[in-house]
């Protein structure tokens, strides 16, 4: 069987995830602001019952914020 792959873009790069490393893709919803959180935590998200939190990759690696906000995680 062909090897599968997730194709996303990071920082404006195509990447490709193999995908035996993903669990799941989810639309994120309604994400709730945490106070006084680092600057990478984007909030909080309800996901499958389950209270997540929810950080921006690009805050976390120190790049520029993206262009468009992700609806997807």
């Amino acid at each position: 069987m062909a090897d599968l792959f997730l194709i996303a873009r990071i920082a404006g790069r195509t990447v490709a995830i193999a995908s035996d490393q993903v669990e799941s893709v989810v639309d994120i919803g309604e994400i709730t602001p945490i106070p006084r959180a680092a600057a990478e935590v984007r909030g909080l998200a309800a996901l499958r019952s389950r209270v997540v939190m929810v950080i921006d990759t690009c805050a976390a690696l120190g790049l520029p914020p993206a262009e468009i906000s992700p609806t997807r995680a």
